[in-house]
């Protein structure tokens, strides 16, 4: 199976991205990237796997500020391999790197995973669940490529919104993160992407949704359903592909 750094699609994306210069053109090829992995990948380790449900990508390079990104040594030149997050010496998370070079950063914060058929919605579990599989503490010092393809790519609805949490003026409201909706069972709890997200949320996946797909009114209430949990998945995928042959 081919690697990440050898995925001809995925660098093509990244060769892209690395030449663009208008800011929304590379949110927009960072956000093509961002559901390509959480699409195409999983974590997978000798005693276990993590597939991805949920990432926030992060970017710096020449041609994009990317304040909030942390800018670290290890975030560059080690595709397919993991970032430990260390602050004030605790560890917050930890992010899939993507980058294949030493001048620019490019990592995806993983947010949520699933693990067998485990939803792990928070932060913290998955990284947990991480470090028990790796067999190491501080995962940055987890030597092989974590990141590698799924048999089958996952079929289901992707959903979008701003990245959380973040307050510099230029980045907190790029849409950046991606919610896979495949590993999320209809007409149950966890389906209820509500069940998980704060009011506020909820909102945002609405707002970025309406805003990436240019709905119109009608539209817009539909979502508003699908996104409250009020029809099965189906419905989700079958109103993102009639919204996007209107677009």
């Amino acid at each position: 199976m081919i690697s990440i750094e050898k995925d001809s699609y995925f660098c093509s994306k990244v060769s892209q991205l690395r030449q663009e210069v208008n800011r929304d053109a590379i949110e927009h090829i960072l956000l093509e990237i961002l559901d390509y992995v959480i699409t195409h990948y999983a974590l997978k380790f000798p005693n276990g796997t993590l597939r991805l449900m949920e990432l926030e990508i992060y970017y710096r390079g020449a041609n994009y500020a990317g304040e909030s990104t942390h800018g670290d040594e290890l975030q560059t030149n080690r595709c397919g391999k993991l970032y430990d997050h260390r602050k004030g010496g605790t560890r917050k998370g930890f992010d899939v790197v993507l980058s294949q070079g030493k001048d620019y950063f490019l990592s995806c914060l993983v947010k949520g995973t699933v693990c067998a058929d485990e939803v792990l919605f928070k932060q913290g579990v998955s990284y947990a669940k991480c470090q028990a599989f790796a067999g190491v503490e501080n995962l940055s010092e987890y030597k092989p490529i974590a990141l590698a393809p799924l048999d089958k790519p996952t079929i289901g609805p992707v959903l979008h919104s701003k990245r959380i949490g973040l307050t510099n003026e230029s980045d907190k409201d790029a849409i950046l993160r991606s919610l896979n909706c495949s590993y999320l069972e209809p007409q149950s709890k966890d389906f209820n992407l509500l069940y998980k997200y704060k009011g506020y949320q909820k909102t945002e996946f609405f707002k970025a949704e309406m805003k990436l797909r240019k709905v119109n009114p009608q539209q817009a209430t539909d979502l508003s359903k699908l996104l409250l949990g009020y029809v099965e998945k189906a419905s989700i995928a079958e109103f993102f592909n009639q919204a996007g042959s209107q677009d």
